[in-house]
């Protein structure tokens, strides 16, 4: 179960200001040194034919903010519970990983243990892109990204699309339909779904999501299943 720990890098955190418009509302990440993010994880997936059911939390703290914008978090595993082939079992609290990310939000660096290849495609594969603009219940973007060899990310298609406007636990949200993928490779990763994000500060308070072919260090395998994600109070 080591691998899951960093299931949520880049995912994490989206410690923002929401700026309401006529036309809209804008997304602006506005980290804060200090502030803490906590995400409980629900988990059914598929890990080289092997089910596993998970139940774990974690919990993303900004340690410090540059002049120029770039951020540093510090993504750790709280602990939780997990069941492999119908055995349970507890997923005790592990050491974080340290994400440095660049102003616009991309990662610039993970610092941790077995950090490889697969720490930075699951961190690409799960990075949102927000437009500078207003956007509102229609609205449509998307992106292209190109492979980084250096990290060994692969060249990426997202695509996202503002669905509805909902309420959960008292928190009025953006329901975001999104869609990113892999465009090579002979089993190219994916990650698509709906994110839940705040009006009024831009974090994330829910996420449904699912997994194919995602790669994640320590796991025998790619990835393969779904998750629900909700904000901790």
């Amino acid at each position: 179960m080591k691998a899951l720990k960093s299931a949520g890098i880049a995912m994490m955190l989206l410690a923002s200001v929401a700026l309401a418009t006529q036309d809209g509302v804008i997304l602006k990440y506005t980290p804060k040194k200090g502030e803490v993010l906590k995400l409980r994880i629900k988990g059914n997936l598929q890990i080289m034919g092997t089910d596993v059911v998970a139940n774990l939390v974690s919990q993303s703290t900004v340690k410090e903010v540059a002049e120029d914008g770039s951020y540093t978090v510090e993504d750790k595993q709280l602990g939780g519970t997990a069941s492999l082939g119908g055995q349970e079992m507890e997923i005790p609290e592990t050491p974080g990983n340290t994400v440095v990310h660049n102003a616009d939000g991309t990662v610039k660096e993970i610092r941790g243990d077995d950090i490889g290849p697969e720490a930075y495609r699951v961190a690409a594969l799960n990075a949102w892109n927000f437009p500078k603009t207003a956007i509102k219940v229609g609205s449509k973007w998307n992106e292209e990204s190109k492979a980084d060899t250096n990290k060994g990310t692969v060249a990426l298609k997202k695509d996202f699309e503002v669905v509805a406007e909902e309420t959960v636990d008292g928190v009025d949200t953006l329901v975001i339909k999104s869609k990113v993928a892999e465009a090579s490779g002979a089993e190219p990763a994916s990650i698509e779904g709906k994110i839940w994000i705040s009006k009024a500060d831009s974090q994330l308070v829910k996420a449904e999501q699912k997994w194919s072919n995602v790669p994640m260090a320590g796991a025998p395998g790619p990835i393969t299943g779904s998750f629900v994600i909700t904000r901790e109070k």
